[in-house]
């Protein structure tokens, strides 16, 4: 495959991983079918765009540069998870957001702080490690931010929501 054609296959590996990542979260979370169309085209724009850095990037690509290469966003992802853990305490339950019917826009005011930081941080190190020249550098910039901004948004506030029904989840919990 030609590097050319590296962004519209990352878009269409992004489209296909949403519709897995719903059928995940439906049998083991909450139904979310509703919300395929938008997940397929957020999964989209992050195909594209980890699909075009990683084009840049890598002037010798091959099948293990590549997967590792996603490995690190999903890593990314889940450190911000854990961090989002540390920072926050939780002030609402998944029953209370489902019956909310509308994105929680508090919750996601409240984690801006560390989401813009993560980001930041995450596009530094990254540029350390594989941004040599400007447009590396802004490419990465570029792709943390669309990742961060279309999928850890919600991974951001997860710390601020529980799972149990009815009351906020605390380290407590665990021995419930």
């Amino acid at each position: 495959m030609t590097k050319g054609r590296f962004p519209l296959s990352g878009a269409a590996a992004g489209a296909v991983s949403a519709v897995v990542f719903a059928a995940i979260h439906h049998l083991f979370i909450m139904d979310i079918w509703f919300a395929l169309i938008p997940m397929m085209i957020a999964g989209a724009i992050c195909g594209l765009s980890l699909a075009w850095t990683y084009g840049l990037l890598f002037d010798i690509p091959s099948q293990g540069s590549w997967l590792r290469y996603n490995a690190v966003f999903v890593i990314l992802l889940a450190l911000l998870a854990v961090a989002s853990l540390l920072a926050y305490e939780p002030i609402t339950t998944i029953p209370v957001l489902i019956a909310a019917k509308e994105p929680p826009r508090e919750l996601f005011r409240r984690a801006m702080p560390l989401t813009i930081g993560f980001t930041l941080g995450t596009a530094a190190v990254l540029g350390l490690w594989w941004g040599r020249t400007l447009l590396k550098f802004g490419s990465i910039l570029v792709t943390c931010a669309i990742v961060v901004l279309l999928l850890g948004l919600n991974v951001s506030t997860i710390a601020s929501w529980s799972c149990r029904a009815g009351r906020p989840f605390s380290s407590s919990s665990f021995s419930d």
